[in-house]
């Protein structure tokens, strides 16, 4: 069996957080969490935050220091009345998939029962989202960056400091992006196949365009001075190694060139057939009174099999030199 655990939570604030904006669920998608919302500009909303996760234990402590202060600020603080953080951990040796941990962060947020049977085990989900955002942990918003509009699919990051406080090309969607949750399911979410670094926010760039959600010939932007994210505060740390494959590169490479050309590769491959299992979960609700956030940290693993961790081999070392040196095996159960 899975381990599905959540921390001891101090109070039932999380789960009865009411819902402040008029909203209609979305009966057709499957998603018993997934909500359509009117425009809410003038009220505060619900916001989940999705970060794609793996070996970041530093960043992950200054990135919950940092989003106290930037959730307690005026401007924040009048536009989202809760923050829903799902930091998504990739718990396999697999090189590392940024579209595919989005995708299981927003499959529990929006409750898509049928990519994992786990996600009937956690119950600490609160009420449903108007805005669902993929998070880079090492880039953060400076005041006046606004979570709360989501009513067309938005680039947050739209004046990054690395790239002279623009974006890298006219036509990208990476970096930290804002939805609804009816656009993440009209679009599929990202494609689970892009293992290693990029691509996967170009291939997002086409499902935005072969789903008519783009402005013009590009994502929507915040005015400007409303889109500008610093990796200065992270960027003093060291970065997780990111390790080459070139394999993957090309394979990454291929599958973009496919949308580009107009494949329908896009409609199957997503939130529409994600699979994944939990291996732990835990709800860290220390600042939802204060600074109205609930951590919630999830270890995850690709496929459908059942992760058992009493059957993870390890390897002991003999006890005496003085013997030919054997090792033994063993597992934790």
């Amino acid at each position: 069996t899975d381990v599905v655990s959540r921390a001891p939570q101090k109070d039932n604030t999380t789960s009865s957080v009411s819902n402040t904006v008029a909203l209609h669920r979305v009966h057709s998608s499957g998603g018993e969490g997934v909500v359509t919302s009117r425009d809410h500009r003038g009220a505060r909303v619900k916001v989940a935050v999705i970060i794609p996760f793996r070996d970041r234990e530093p960043h992950l402590l200054k990135f919950k220091e940092y989003w106290r202060q930037f959730a307690s600020s005026p401007a924040s603080s009048k536009a989202v009345h809760f923050w829903d953080v799902y930091v998504i951990e990739q718990f396999d040796a697999e090189p590392f998939n940024r579209g595919w941990l989005f995708n299981v962060g927003f499959a529990i947020v929006a409750r898509l029962v049928q990519a994992s049977p786990d996600l009937k085990n956690i119950r600490a989900l609160g009420s449903p989202v108007q805005c669902a955002v993929i998070q880079d942990i090492d880039y953060l918003p400076q005041v006046g960056v606004d979570y709360s509009y989501c009513m067309k699919p938005t680039q947050l990051s739209s004046e990054i400091d690395r790239y002279n406080w623009g974006v890298p090309y006219p036509r990208s969607a990476g970096g930290i992006v804002a939805m609804s949750p009816e656009h993440w399911i009209k679009v599929n979410g990202f494609s689970n196949e892009y293992f290693g670094w990029g691509g996967e926010d170009d291939e997002l760039y086409h499902r935005l365009r072969l789903s008519n959600l783009l402005v013009g010939s590009a994502i929507r932007r915040p005015a400007k001075g409303h889109g500008r994210f610093s990796g200065e505060y992270m960027h003093s740390m060291n970065h997780t190694k990111r390790i080459s494959d070139n394999k993957a590169y090309d394979r990454n490479l291929h599958l973009l060139r496919e949308i580009a050309g107009g494949s329908p590769r896009w409609k199957k491959d997503g939130l529409s057939n994600l699979d994944f299992r939990v291996v732990s979960y835990e709800l860290d609700d220390g600042d939802v009174h204060m600074h109205g956030i609930a951590l919630h940290r999830v270890r995850v693993r690709r496929g459908s099999a059942n992760h058992d961790v009493g059957r993870i081999r390890l390897a002991i070392p003999p006890v005496s030199a003085c013997a030919a040196p054997r090792w033994a095996w063993t597992t934790l159960g």
